[in-house]
């Protein structure tokens, strides 16, 4: 005996003769006495309604009637309902026109040229900084005490790689001594500076320059990252009557671990002169960030 996907127990049998097989069996009751007598139903049968049965007929001539096959309801997609949903919005304002008469009065005006829309400046990322003349104020939040504080005047700024190799100051140069510098640029709205802010602004645009020739070997962890990290050696010259130029160099502690060259052709490390090593090993021991030299020492660089 075994338990099949219908209902009520069911019991395999072979057997030769198919006539002599009983249509009821008796079994005894286990809560009451005596016996109930049930009627037995065979599926499989060669002679056999699949309906109900029965050895008498066949399936063809069962008079039991077919079960009709119960259609399912079928689903709509969210498209058909969408669709629905509008075609009844359709509907209800059509009606409501109809109901509602409308009357539209036309009032000539003369066609206006459209106004001419000023192109907007940018001023984030590479594009947003503008011009080359940086503003008065930002000297004066950067240097103080420069002497040239609230001048508007261009910079050119020159980041260098140095290292120490026994005791001496070494930086990364080109072989034919073209130095790698550029001006340095902000927003043509930009007016208002703090110190913070201009020193910021420095690191960022040396960084966003340095990218083109480094690669990083942690992310986010860039070679200069603040002004304190930097020494910074500058000169003032005046070109024209009414023009200013600072010249500024970024001493950048060069670290292995941090960063590398992208390529070292044509680069190579060289030793500053002697009177520019003595010049900024007494920076550095006086505790000096930024300080001015002779026009005769940028050259080197």
């Amino acid at each position: 005996m075994y338990l099949s996907r219908l209902s009520g127990p069911r019991v395999r049998i072979l057997t030769e003769d198919v006539k002599k097989l009983p249509q009821s069996i008796l079994l005894p009751q286990l809560d009451e006495e005596g016996e109930m007598k049930y009627s037995l139903e065979y599926s499989g049968l060669h002679s056999q309604c699949s309906r109900c049965r029965s050895f008498e007929h066949k399936v063809q001539s069962c008079p039991i009637p077919k079960c009709p096959i119960m259609e399912k309801p079928r689903r709509t997609s969210g498209k058909e309902r969408r669709g629905e949903q509008m075609t009844t919005l359709i509907r209800t304002a059509h009606e409501t026109d109809t109901n509602t008469p409308r009357t539209q009065k036309f009032t000539w005006k003369p066609k206006r040229d459209p106004p001419i829309s000023q192109p907007k400046t940018r001023l984030e990322g590479t594009q947003g900084y503008n011009t080359y003349t940086m503003d008065g104020r930002f000297w004066t939040a950067l240097a103080p005490n420069s002497g040239f504080e609230g001048q508007a005047a261009s910079a050119v700024i020159i980041p260098t790689f140095h290292r120490h190799s026994g005791g001496i100051i070494e930086t990364l140069m080109t072989i034919d001594k073209s130095p790698f510098s550029f001006y340095l640029t902000q927003g043509r709205d930009e007016k208002t500076w703090a110190m913070k802010t201009a020193q910021t602004h420095l690191v960022n645009q040396i960084m966003l320059h340095l990218r083109k020739r480094i690669v990083l070997k942690h992310k986010h962890v860039n070679p200069i990252r603040t002004w304190e990290e930097t020494s910074w050696i500058y000169h003032w010259t005046q070109p024209t009557p009414d023009k200013y130029l600072c010249i500024m160099v970024a001493l950048v502690e060069y670290n292995p671990e941090i960063c590398t060259m992208r390529s070292m052709s044509g680069l190579q490390w060289r030793k500053l002169p002697p009177t520019i090593q003595e010049n900024i090993s007494h920076q550095i021991r006086l505790g000096a960030q930024a300080w001015q030299v002779e026009n005769t020492h940028l050259a080197t660089f």
